[in-house]
């Protein structure tokens, strides 16, 4: 599936996109535009684990890792990992986090 062009978009539809365009997920964005209710439904549960969810962000950055790592979603790995070094962890610790609960973690 292709991202909906910005020419081609329905005022609905770029309200989404600027809503969720610090997500820093453009082309995911412009791909879920294509059904814009589930697009809004997916980018504010997105917003919500990745911001302003209860967990300390380093706890949010590993669980949105370790979620991309056994969806094998590259993209969403790449994206994660962004957030993940704002908030602190090495790439020590992305490594880590792709080998899974038995690479040295302590439990939180």
């Amino acid at each position: 599936m292709m991202p909906v062009p910005d020419a081609q978009r329905t005022d609905e539809q770029r309200m989404i996109a600027a809503e969720f365009a610090p997500s820093g997920m453009a082309n995911a964005v412009g791909t879920l535009l294509v059904n814009p209710q589930l697009a809004r439904r997916i980018f504010t549960h997105e917003r919500y684990i990745t911001a302003e969810s209860t967990l300390a962000p380093r706890h949010r950055a590993i669980l949105g890792l370790r979620a991309a790592w056994l969806s094998r979603s590259s993209y969403l790995w790449a994206h994660r990992a962004t957030l993940a070094r704002r908030a602190g962890l090495t790439d020590v610790e992305l490594r880590r986090i792709a080998q899974g609960a038995d690479a040295g973690w302590e439990p939180f």
